[in-house]
């Protein structure tokens, strides 16, 4: 979703996409061969909805909950899939899901479907897409944030840890002391990249 425009759009000219649903279920289909392709899963849209009705936030709550499938088809043989998982997500968060397919000599494969997580990668899209529905209110800061997270994810390639963790530790410090980047933004920004910073921690 360009949240920019408010349309869908597909970038990857060799996968098929649902679209954004209510309520409803969404797929995106890619070859087993396509390399470099991140599942984002987004609560965005509980955000933009809060944000229109703060009033309402009691009786959503702070978190949400998604079912994810992963689902193999081999040529030729039919479809394998992963059992349900379900994901417990902090409002407006976003999480990256690790899909990975197996071939056996045979022909048929195995497909695993991986704990959804804080990346590098999640934190810029979230970034990405909270600039995109106007959650960061120029251009500057949010250029600054995004030079942040890419100079973090070039360290974290590197293995350089320590390196990624100050940088993440000053995209924090930046966001905290913003005042151009709105109150639900910064805090589910706050919350994903902390997750991040832990876990490149241990």
């Amino acid at each position: 979703m360009n949240y920019a425009i408010g349309q869908f759009e597909n970038q990857n000219l060799i996968a098929d996409a649902s679209g954004n649903q209510i309520n409803g279920q969404e797929w995106i289909v890619t070859p087993v061969s396509t390399p470099g392709s991140h599942f984002i899963v987004s609560d965005l849209p509980a955000v933009q909805f809060l944000q229109t009705y703060p009033s309402l936030q009691s009786a959503l709550g702070t978190s949400d909950t998604v079912e994810i499938v992963g689902v193999g088809a081999p040529a030729g043989g039919a479809p394998v899939y992963t059992s349900p998982t379900t994901v417990n997500m902090v409002t407006g968060s976003f999480l990256e899901v690790p899909v990975s397919v197996l071939q056996n000599p045979d022909g048929s494969i195995n497909l695993i479907l991986g704990q959804a997580t804080v990346t590098i990668d999640s934190l810029i899209s979230e970034l990405d897409s909270y600039n995109g529905i106007g959650a960061i209110k120029t251009t500057d800061p949010y250029q600054g944030l995004r030079d942040k997270l890419v100079s973090a994810k070039n360290s974290i390639k590197q293995g350089m840890n320590n390196t990624a963790r100050n940088q993440l530790h000053a995209y924090q410090n930046q966001l905290s002391a913003d005042n151009l980047v709105t109150p639900y933004a910064r805090t589910a920004m706050l919350d994903d990249s902390q997750s991040l910073i832990d876990s490149i921690s241990r």
